[in-house]
């Protein structure tokens, strides 16, 4: 597989714009803290309805596309775990026999960001959602490569993003420790870094932070390489300079 960056963007708490993450890229550290981006750009009846992830990823998702783009791009949002406090708090709800507001359920499901997305910039364009456990940023690339060929659109927007679970779920995973979320603009050919990706790869380092996050890093860096992935669905990436 072959591709193009021709854009980028992420937000994290502390890290709110591309001079902070090239800075980060240089030194990094484990991404912590409990920010919220204030999403001045929705609507204020959209934005009081959003969760934290869901503000998170139409942040990095809105910093990464200019105005030309944001009505007509296709897109891809991915999570490894979605809104699991809000679903969390939904079954809680059922637990104890109280009703559920339509509300509360429409903003838990995982497609969340991606209708609201569309909402606020008017597109229209295919979007899809998705999620691949430990893989969810390698699942995500992948569906917006596929959609990039299926709608042959120019270009397409990957937004992948997470936050940390409830405590009566953070037994379960070891990422993220804060909320984040990595915008990438790919295409299949103009300006921007080609990059190949290819099935398997060596063992890689383990890092504080999720794939996503390593392959911004990365895009910062002069490595030529990059792996990321479970064993069984490693990925590497290379660049072409």
């Amino acid at each position: 597989m072959i591709f193009v960056v021709a854009g980028t963007a992420a937000w994290a708490p502390g890290l709110e714009n591309k001079e902070a993450w090239s800075a980060w890229s240089r030194a990094p550290r484990a991404i912590t803290g409990t920010a919220v981006p204030e999403v001045r750009f929705l609507p204020p009846l959209v934005r009081r309805r959003c969760s934290r992830l869901t503000r998170v990823l139409l942040q990095a998702a809105h910093d990464c596309l200019g105005e030309s783009y944001r009505e007509s791009v296709p897109s891809v949002f991915a999570s490894r775990h979605g809104d699991c406090a809000g679903a969390l708090e939904i079954m809680t709800e059922l637990a104890a026999y109280r009703p559920l507001t339509a509300g509360a359920f429409s903003h838990s499901v995982h497609n969340t960001a991606a209708g609201l997305y569309s909402i606020a910039t008017g597109n229209t364009a295919p979007s899809s959602t998705t999620a691949g456990a430990r893989d969810t940023f390698g699942s995500a690339i992948i569906e917006g490569l596929g959609l990039l060929r299926r709608t042959r659109a120019e270009r397409v927007l990957v937004v992948v993003g997470d936050e940390p679970l409830p405590d009566d779920l953070g037994q379960f995973t070891s990422e993220p420790t804060a909320p984040y979320a990595v915008a990438l603009l790919i295409a299949r050919h103009g300006e921007g870094q080609t990059v190949r990706c290819a099935a398997g790869g060596s063992d890689a380092p383990s890092r504080p932070w999720p794939h996503a996050v390593e392959f911004l890093r990365w895009l910062y860096s002069d490595e030529t390489s990059l792996t990321t992935g479970a064993v069984r669905n490693r990925l590497t990436w290379m660049r072409d300079r």
